[in-house]
C-alpha cells in the first residue's frame, strides 16, 4: 500500500510539473529553460512512479548501471551522436523544412541566450531534458517493453515516444533518427549512461552552437564522430556479444570483453 501511495504521489508531481511546463511560453531564454526543465521534472517524477510500482530497484528498472564500456568507446558514441544529430539537421535544411514548425522560434530564442540566461539554458534545455528523457524513455519505456517484447519493439516504440514528446513533425522526424540511436547504445551494453552523456552533451553543444552563432562548432564535431561513431558502435556490438547478450542482453551490466 506504501509503495502505490508513493507513485500516485509522484505521477501528482509529474502531471503538476507538466501543467506548469504547458503554461509557460518560450519567449525568451529564461522561459524557455523554465519550461524545459518543469517537463524534465515531469518525466523523473513518472519514470520513478513506474518504477516505485514494478517493486524493482530503481538502478536496475531504469538502467542505471556501469556501461563498462572502454574510454575511447564511450567518447566515440558521443561524437557519434553528433554526427547523427548534424546529419539530422542537414536532411531537415535539404528537404527545405528548416524554417518550418517551432525550431526557428526555439533557435532565436536560444540566440538571445547570454550570461545568465545561457547558463540557465545549458541547464534547463541540455542537461536536465538529457537525464530526464533517458530515464524515462530508454530506462522506464525502453526496458519495460524489452522484457516483454524483445529489444527490436523496444527501441523502436520508446524512439516514437521520443519523437512525439517533441511536438511538431520537423522536430520529431529528426528526435526519431537520434532516439533510434540512444535506444540501440542502451539496448547493446545494458545501462543508460552512455546514452544519457551522449544526449546531453548533443544538446548542449546545440544550446552552445545557436546562442554564440557557431554552426561550425556541431560540423566540426559531426566530421569527427562520422569517422569513430561507427567505430564505436560496432565495438559496444562486440562488447555485448562477448558478455553474451545480444542486443538488449539482461538487465545486468555487461561484462567487459575479454582480453585476447
Amino acid at each position: 500500500m506504501a509503495r502505490v501511495v508513493r507513485a500516485l504521489a509522484l505521477f501528482a508531481l509529474g502531471t503538476l510539473a507538466f501543467a506548469m511546463a504547458a503554461a509557460s511560453g518560450m519567449d525568451e531564454p529564461a522561459t524557455l529553460a523554465r519550461n524545459a526543465a518543469a517537463t524534465a521534472l515531469g518525466l523523473v517524477a513518472w519514470a520513478f512512479a513506474g518504477a516505485t510500482l514494478s517493486g524493482q530497484p530503481f538502478a536496475p528498472r531504469l538502467g542505471w548501471l556501469p556501461s563498462r564500456l572502454p574510454p575511447g568507446v564511450f567518447v566515440g558514441l558521443v561524437f557519434g551522436m553528433l554526427a547523427l544529430s548534424q546529419l539530422a539537421e542537414w536532411l531537415i535544411a535539404f528537404a527545405g523544412y528548416e524554417q518550418v514548425g517551432n525550431l526557428p522560434e526555439f533557435r532565436r530564442v536560444l540566440g538571445e541566450a547570454r550570461g545568465p540566461s545561457l547558463g540557465a539554458a545549458l541547464v534547463g534545455v541540455a542537461l536536465l531534458p538529457g537525464i530526464a528523457e533517458e530515464l524515462a524513455l530508454r530506462g522506464f519505456v525502453q526496458r519495460g517493453l524489452h522484457a516483454r517484447f524483445g529489444a527490436v519493439v523496444a527501441v523502436i516504440v520508446s524512439s516514437l515516444l521520443f519523437a512525439l514528446l517533441h511536438g511538431e513533425p520537423v522536430h520529431a522526424a529528426g528526435a526519431l533518427l537520434l532516439g533510434l540511436y540512444l535506444g540501440t547504445i542502451v539496448a547493446l551494453c545494458g545501462s543508460i549512461r552512455p546514452a544519457m552523456v551522449c544526449h546531453v552533451v548533443n544538446n548542449a553543444v546545440a544550446t552552445l552552437g545557436t546562442a554564440w552563432a557557431l554552426p561550425w562548432l556541431g560540423e566540426s564535431a559531426a566530421l569527427l564522430g562520422a569517422a569513430i561513431g561507427p567505430w564505436a558502435l560496432w565495438r559496444t556490438a562486440l562488447q555485448a556479444r562477448a558478455a553474451h547478450a545480444p542486443l538488449g542482453g539482461s538487465t545486468e551490466p555487461a561484462a567487459p570483453p575479454r582480453p585476447r
